[in-house]
């Protein structure tokens, strides 16, 4: 490779890396004591899109959603193309319900929690029973 091709090669890469660090912002997070990748939907924008129009999720990773107050959050499967656990934790970041395997044919119901929830992540379908996620389990790394 000459050394003008390596150079824009580099550029190109460095102005990919900053467009992907100022659009997905992602944490690792534990629920449980298991450790969840997750991309943060702390705007509207981010919050609307979701997980829609993803051929997949990776495993052990997920999409989680920041709300400002407590409240109760409609979540539905359009243009999604995977089964997804919604767990809805409260204020004090606690799991406090968990709708399993929503499949995308569900669509256009919208699924809410029973109560008022402050954050809602979303994971692979199954995600929840295989790492026995449970009422009560504490959030950490919010």
């Amino acid at each position: 490779m000459n050394a003008t091709y390596q150079r824009f090669v580099l550029g190109v890469a460095i102005l990919l890396g900053g467009w992907l660090a100022l659009n997905v912002s992602a944490s690792v997070i534990q629920i449980g004591g298991v450790t969840l990748q997750v991309e943060i939907a702390d705007t509207q924008e981010k919050k609307e899109k979701g997980l829609s129009n993803r051929e997949f999720l990776e495993q052990n990773s997920g999409m989680l959603f920041l709300f400002e107050k407590l409240g109760r959050y409609g979540f539905w499967m359009k243009e999604m193309n995977f089964a997804i656990d919604i767990i809805w934790i409260d204020k004090d970041k606690t799991v406090v319900e968990i709708t399993k395997n929503v499949d995308p044919k569900t669509f256009p119901k919208v699924f809410y929690s029973k109560g008022a929830v402050q954050y809602i992540i979303e994971t692979q379908a199954g995600w929840t029973k295989v790492n026995d996620i449970q009422l009560g389990d504490k959030i950490l790394g919010l």
